[in-house]
């Protein structure tokens, strides 16, 4: 094969290319160069984002645990703000229920979670937030809800959980045979997944089905 050698021989084969081809080609080699440095630069930047994001929340986990629970609220404040499309504003914003639900601010909870909720696209995470939302509304008596909110299914993996969270919600409705039956699917669930069910599943069940009436 025939390589041209000086430099006039190379660009009288670049004129050959676009008397050939026209100005198409010429946009084509830059559009295809152009994206794939775009989308270089944007998966480093992504990478970046993602591990400036996981440094933050470490420190939101390392306050919360240390009890220093406004520094927790201002770090993971900044994260949803700074990194709102990251899975680490999720985990800041239940994060932030955890805190919310420390000192008794339901509401404020309940508003972190539905965000959760509504902005989360994995399974799991929604799940958790479900289940962990219906839990706020059986402590603030209001077990219906909690009920309505659980008849959606976000990922089957977490039933275990959510029965158990049903079988609250019933016993505080007064509904004992739906308590025993969703306590006792909470422990059926688990088992067949292959978990112990926690010593104190058992012991709702046991307690509840002491109780007369």
């Amino acid at each position: 094969m025939y390589v041209p050698e000086s430099e006039d021989e190379q660009l009288e084969q670049l004129k050959g290319w676009l008397r050939d081809y026209g100005p198409s080609f010429i946009i084509g080699v830059v559009l295809a160069l152009a994206i794939g440095f775009g989308w270089g630069y944007w998966q480093k930047r992504q990478l970046r984002i993602s591990q400036s994001a996981s440094l933050e929340y470490t420190r939101v986990l390392n306050d919360f645990v240390q009890d220093n629970l406004d520094d927790a609220r201002t770090k993971a404040e900044h994260i949803i703000s700074a990194y709102k499309r990251t899975p680490y504003a999720l985990w800041s914003a239940m994060t932030l229920a955890k805190i919310d639900i420390t000192e008794n601010k339901f509401p404020e909870a309940k508003k972190h979670l539905q965000w959760v909720l509504d902005s989360a696209k994995d399974t799991s995470i929604k799940q958790t937030a479900r289940v962990r939302l219906a839990k706020i509304y059986i402590a603030e008596d209001n077990a219906d809800a909690a009920l309505e909110l659980l008849k959606t299914v976000d990922n089957k993996t977490f039933d275990g959980l959510t029965q158990d969270t049903k079988g609250d919600a019933y016993l505080a409705k007064g509904d004992k045979p739906a308590a025993i039956t969703a306590y006792k699917n909470a422990i059926s669930t688990l088992t067949n997944q292959g978990i112990t069910p926690p010593s104190f599943l058992t012991m709702k069940l046991q307690n509840v089905d002491s109780i007369e009436g």
